[in-house]
């Protein structure tokens, strides 16, 4: 399996299994029901906001927590055999396939967004740190 294909599955798994997102702490002044709503249910823009009125030390929490999940699932990916791994693949692709064209564009949108956060990021670093480092 190729790297981009590996990616590919990786991002795949990411987007049809995501955890249940943090719910958002409760703002001690703030009764506003949006800020109780879990992460994933939020449009960006109010995710951007609740996350936004975060301290850093609830952001890091939240980091930690996702970086926490995401590597479970690839732990969990990699210890599969080939064939639970194209089981899988066959089930993903399945629940993809019923989904209706809005909940498929609202998908791609999102995928959109998490490429171009990528390419965001990685240009905020500093030079020496864009290159890969030698093999």
């Amino acid at each position: 399996m190729t790297g981009s294909a590996k990616l590919t599955c990786i991002v795949l798994i990411a987007c049809f299994q995501l955890p249940q997102a943090v719910s958002a702490q409760e703002s001690k002044t703030d009764t506003n029901q949006e800020a109780t709503k879990p992460l994933g249910d939020m449009t960006p823009e109010e995710r951007r906001v609740v996350i936004d009125a975060m301290s850093d030390e609830e952001r890091a929490a939240l980091k930690a927590k996702n970086k926490a999940a995401m590597d479970k699932r690839r732990a969990e990916w990699q210890a599969m055999t080939p064939a639970e791994r194209q089981a899988k693949r066959k089930e993903l692709q399945e629940r993809r396939e019923a989904m209706t064209p809005e909940e498929r564009e609202a998908m791609s949108q999102r995928r959109e967004a998490a490429k171009q956060r990528q390419k965001d990021k990685q240009s905020k670093r500093p030079p020496d740190a864009q290159q890969d480092p030698p093999l």
